[in-house]
């Protein structure tokens, strides 16, 4: 009768084990996504300052100017634009 008890023990403990185990390892992965967020949270909120500071500065008309030129490569009347353009080897 004792053997049997002990074997069921054993049993029950092996069960519970493996079930402990998983529960790790799903806390580890839970862990490294959660480090993950943090880290895409950071760089979203460096992102809407950056924006957020384009907004305050589009006000002014040397930012207007300089995005303009920059992002939408305009020119003024009279201006011309030169551009670069490299030359593949073959």
């Amino acid at each position: 009768m004792k053997k049997i008890f002990i074997i069921v023990v054993l049993i029950h403990i092996g069960f519970v084990g493996k079930n402990i185990v998983k529960s790790l390892l799903k806390i580890d992965r839970l862990k490294i996504e959660r480090e993950e967020k943090k880290e895409r949270i950071e760089k979203l909120k460096e992102s809407i300052s950056i924006c957020e500071n384009d907004i305050k500065n589009i006000k002014m008309p040397f930012y207007r100017e300089k995005i303009a030129r920059e992002r939408l490569q305009m020119i003024l009347t009279g201006e011309k634009l030169y551009r670069v353009v490299e030359e593949k080897n073959t």
